[in-house]
């Protein structure tokens, strides 16, 4: 019974002991260090093959990449801030769009270093290995010491969600997932100082988050951050409830100054994105849009003549703009079988029946 005793006060002194534990330099040192190690052990033989050519495909990964491709055609080609993605649909205004991160310096730096591919997989390690350290840091704000604050940050950085992100393709929301912690853990801070310097902080982990094009993600800080709000004010003095408000008011305002080079394009473009195209006019002896790309895509000569098309016999079957459609789509494609490149054919009734069908 003694020996029991004994051994209970033993590991009471040691949980008390860790829970005491001031925190210092080296062991902020050799926590993050660990962060560090296990981030790179978990994801680098996945991300840091540094292969362009090899990119995971168990989910949305290659409609992903090509923002990271648009980035870095724009700027290490041609120098420029891509401002159009005419790899989206028939052409999207890529500063106004919703799921953007151009302006995430997590997602275009590793770009510009690395190039599209491989950039956007460094990207992913740098997030997961911010992942971790913004978990420690929520840990410490929140009186969590020693490896109990440890334990929480690999717990995070591991956990399925950041991983179940990755694995679906949804890169953007796995880049701007890595910030919450570090954005809670700065207002939490703001909310308690008096100071600029933690306003100024908070604005920027909110810009990270928003940055990253999450498209719902300012719903998610809204709720939270208002929750904590609420909570801060209610266990703060009456004469202190002003100044959080008025502290939360003033992150607001430097957060919307930070995203407004990515705000208001997306204010600008949202009316064009809405808007309702026309009602397509009927044109007579014309062809429907399948078939006319079925056209493009087929260089048989024969398959002009069938009655499928509708276009067998009189009419628009025996017209010149026919005659060099089926000239110029069985022999002159600026692609052949071979992968030859040819120069397209310069008769005005090719670039009649190109352009207009």
């Amino acid at each position: 019974m003694k020996t029991i005793s004994s051994f209970t006060q033993s590991i009471a002194n040691i949980w008390r002991r860790i829970l005491s534990a001031p925190t210092t330099w080296y062991t902020v040192l050799i926590e993050w260090s660990i962060i560090v190690c296990a981030a790179y052990f978990f994801t680098a033989p996945a991300l840091l093959d540094f292969d362009a050519r090899q990119l995971q495909q168990t989910g949305e990964h290659n409609e992903s990449s090509t923002r990271p491709l648009l980035a870095e055609i724009g700027i290490l080609q041609h120098g420029e801030i891509p401002l159009w993605n005419h790899y989206m649909q028939t052409g999207f205004p890529h500063a106004g769009d919703l799921l953007g991160h151009f302006w995430s310096p997590i997602a275009t730096l590793p770009v510009i270093l690395w190039g599209g591919i491989n950039g956007m997989k460094v990207s992913i390690f740098i997030s997961f290995v911010l992942a971790g350290l913004g978990q420690w840091y929520l840990a410490h704000i929140s009186g969590v010491k020693g490896i109990f604050r440890l334990w929480s940050s690999l717990t995070f950085m591991f956990s399925g969600g950041l991983a179940f992100l990755w694995r679906l393709g949804w890169y953007e929301l796995l880049v701007g997932m890595a910030w919450f912690p570090w954005t809670f853990a700065a207002y939490w801070q703001a909310l308690k100082k008096r100071d600029f310097t933690s306003i100024a902080w908070t604005a920027f982990c909110v810009a990270m988050i928003l940055f990253t094009g999450g498209g719902y993600y300012p719903f998610y800080l809204i709720v939270c951050a208002g929750t904590m709000l609420i909570v801060a004010l209610i266990a703060a003095q009456p004469e202190e409830r002003i100044i959080q408000i008025r502290r939360s008011i003033s992150i607001a305002f430097f957060s919307a100054g930070l995203i407004a080079v990515m705000a208001l394009p997306i204010y600008d473009g949202y009316r064009l994105i809405l808007r309702e195209s026309g009602e397509d006019l009927v044109q007579q002896g014309s062809q429907p849009i399948s078939y006319a790309l079925m056209n493009y895509a087929i260089s048989q000569g024969e398959w002009f003549n069938t009655d499928i098309l509708g276009t067998a016999g009189d009419g628009i079957g025996s017209t010149p703009a026919r005659s060099c459609l089926v000239r110029c789509y069985s022999s002159r494609l600026p692609f052949n079988k071979a992968g030859r490149n040819r120069s397209w054919p310069r008769c005005w009734r090719f670039r009649s029946c190109y352009c207009f069908g």
